[in-house]
């Protein structure tokens, strides 16, 4: 590693490790997602910063608050803090005791310990009624606004806006700034609506925004239980035929082994896609419970003209991204028609879903004539439909669903978690996805990006052999039937992870992890066939966390990794970073601050650091190369009514004179970007 090379680099990692070892005596800071599983999304999904849809649920929590009276299983599980076990808890609790009379209750419930506690302080309440202001002799709940208006730009401008066309036009349209306006109305357990403006750098200025969305939930009384218009979210089952909320890749967590959200919800990121246009209702009469949805929905495809002047679709675009006159021409050409729903019936220790989703496509599907693409979804409609079920036995939790599509093909996905003692829980779950099964909108616990064309079993365990320390592992085999992208023939595969936890009391944390795997990817071709490699790849992290007093928090990472394959030498990776945290009791003011360092071999060998940014906009680059990067947020706020943040972040590469590629190639060494964004409550 050219790292070890380095006498002034060497002495900086040093100093940050010392700084975190010898001055400072120790805690984790404030609770936020989960880094690691927000960088295997990343990875995935090969995006650097994105908005979701829980992110505005979270945003919404930390606005309307959780009533420990009246919150539902669902909700408790889409915060992403709790685990099944401790939310039945917290049902079984409130059933027999009744309502809570104080937040500080809570520490009764079992398995709700300091930790989980300190967590969701900030976020839940009793309802008292300090949120109905009084009219006449009548109570009526008092709306709250809130506005978020964010704006940022790369300060470097790319080739797209300095090249020019024939007409004199450079390739992106417009200027390189962001915008994004999302405005929210709400009235407590009545109903909220809001709507979300956005603008991505590079598209076109001076004709309003390029993307818009908006939507309106009501709450009801009786059997109809909420009705949607406009943009929602739609999630069922386990993820086999339709799932367009957050959902992670593989996890240590057990807790996220078995999917769950409300089917229904409203839309409110910026992202452009995955979230339907139409109306929604859910409704519940006795043990019976259930959605139906419709939808028109406008894509970006890559249409093309065959014989006989005939139109197909033979990509849908997702990006969200009309900068230039080939992107403009790809927009909203693709319409679909979409229908579905779900019925179930639920008793207090299991429930059982049958889903349906159905579309109709204004052009037939028709993808490029390449053999992986051969079970491919094509034609003017598709649909698919499942049975999921869960059921709680003791200390036993069991999930699954099985699913079909317009072909009959079939998919399937079983799981179980089980706590065989306090001290350690165990998970398992198969999953067969035949190598004809396809769905549109779909994302369940899969190593590919897509529940197609995988079989597989996953074993984990959570250990915690005492109070302080804590572990946890899985080991996954995985074996994929047919070809697929860069991959021309039937494969296989494993991936191990294992993590460590020490945390002896509340003011420290440190963390472990190892991680190994290997699957088959395509190599040069010979005699016109590819033959395929092994491709391994490899990763230690290790991560401290200290609370220097209750105004500094420090942290600090190292991370290690290699990537090989049969007929290349390895290509190695190499991350350190220092984060400085500042927040002053009962003030209005705090700050972070990260020097990072990284050094890697190839691109192959990046890593994925994921970095504290605006609130509800997660930010998470691919390093490469050799550099430095730090960073800057500053948060301001004004009696909660008022909030101001800023972040400024650059990364200097080293022994470059230009980075990016295509049309986003940039000369120099110096990437800036800055944000600011502001929060008026009113």
């Amino acid at each position: 590693m050219r790292f070890l090379n380095n006498p002034a680099s060497g002495l900086l990692c040093l100093l940050m490790w010392v700084s975190c070892l010898i001055l400072f005596p120790a805690s984790i800071h404030a609770q936020e997602p989960d880094e690691s599983e927000m960088e295997n999304l990343a990875g995935r999904n090969d995006a650097e910063s994105f908005e979701t849809d829980e992110a505005r649920l979270n945003e919404h929590i930390q606005t309307a608050r959780i009533d420990l009276n009246k919150v539902d299983a669902a909700i408790l599980m889409s915060t992403g803090m709790v685990t099944e076990e401790q939310v039945a808890a917290f049902i079984n609790y409130r059933r027999l005791l009744g309502n809570f009379v104080s937040i500080y209750e809570i520490q009764a419930i079992p398995g709700w310990d300091l930790e989980l506690i300190g967590k969701l302080k900030t976020y839940i309440v009793v309802a008292d009624g300090s949120r109905w202001s009084r009219s006449g002799s009548r109570l009526r709940p008092r709306a709250e606004s809130q506005l978020i208006i964010r704006a940022g730009r790369q300060i470097e401008r790319s080739r797209a806006y300095f090249e020019k066309d024939s007409l004199g036009n450079s390739h992106y349209l417009g200027k390189p700034g962001q915008l994004y306006i999302r405005y929210r109305l709400s009235l407590k357990n009545a109903f909220h609506a809001g709507f979300t403006a956005g603008k991505d750098a590079g598209e076109l200025p001076g004709k309003g925004f390029d993307f818009y969305s908006f939507h309106l939930w009501l709450n009801l009384k009786g059997w109809l239980k909420y009705l949607a218009i406009g943009d929602y979210s739609v999630s069922m089952g386990q993820g086999l035929i339709h799932w367009q909320g957050l959902s992670f890749p593989k996890s240590s967590d057990l807790g996220l082994l078995n999917r769950q959200a409300q089917t229904i919800r409203p839309y409110q990121s910026s992202g452009e896609s995955r979230f339907h246009r139409g109306l929604a209702a859910g409704w519940k009469i006795g043990n019976w419970q259930g959605a139906t949805f419709a939808a028109e929905d406008l894509k970006d495809a890559n249409l093309e003209t065959g014989a006989g002047g005939k139109i197909t679709a033979t990509s849908i675009i997702e990006s969200g991204y009309h900068r230039s006159a080939l992107e403009i021409a790809d927009k909203n050409v693709f319409h679909q028609l979409v229908l579905g729903g779900n019925l179930g019936f639920q008793k207090k220790t299991w429930q059982i879903n049958a889903n349906f989703i159905h579309y109709g496509f204004n052009y037939p599907i028709e993808k490029q004539d390449l053999p992986y693409n051969l079970f491919a979804i094509s034609g003017k409609s598709w649909s698919n439909c499942s049975i999921d079920y869960s059921l709680n036995l003791d200390n036993y939790r069991l999930f699954g669903e099985l699913a079909r599509d317009a072909r009959g093909a079939m998919a399937g996905l079983a799981g179980m978690v089980m706590s065989v003692d306090p001290a350690l829980d165990l998970g398992i779950l198969y999953r067969n996805f035949g190598a004809r099964f396809r769905s549109m909108e779909a994302s369940a616990f899969t190593e590919s990006s897509e529940p197609a064309n995988e079989s597989g079993l996953w074993l984990g365990l959570n250990l915690r052999p005492s109070r302080y320390l804590s572990f946890a592992a899985f080991a996954d085999f995985f074996n994929f039937p047919w070809l697929k992208y860069r991959v021309d023939a039937p494969s296989n595969g494993v991936d191990y992870l294992l993590k460590g936890d020490w945390h002896p009391d509340k003011l420290f944390h440190m963390e472990s992890r190892l991680r190994f795997n290997r699957k088959a990817a395509n190599d040069s071709i010979a005699f016109g066939v590819h033959r395929l490699l092994d491709l391994k790849r490899m990763s230690w992290r290790n991560q401290f966390n200290f609370e220097i007093s209750r105004v500094w928090t420090i942290r600090s990472r190292v991370e290690l990794n290699g990537y090989r394959s049969e007929s290349n030498e390895m290509k190695r990776g190499f991350l350190t970073n220092l984060d400085i945290f500042c927040h002053l009791p009962k003030s209005l003011f705090g700050f972070n601050l990260r020097l990072e360092w990284f050094d890697t071999d190839a691109y192959d060998s990046r890593i994925y650091s994921y970095e504290n940014d605006l609130p509800n906009f997660y930010n998470v680059p691919a390093l490469f190369g050799r550099g430095f990067r730090y960073y800057s947020n500053i948060k301001i706020s004004y009696h909660a009514k008022f909030t101001m943040g800023l972040k400024w972040a650059q990364t200097i590469f080293q022994g470059v004179e230009k980075f990016g590629s295509g049309w986003d190639e940039v000369k120099g060494k110096k990437r800036s970007d800055l944000r600011v964004e502001l929060l008026i409550k009113f």
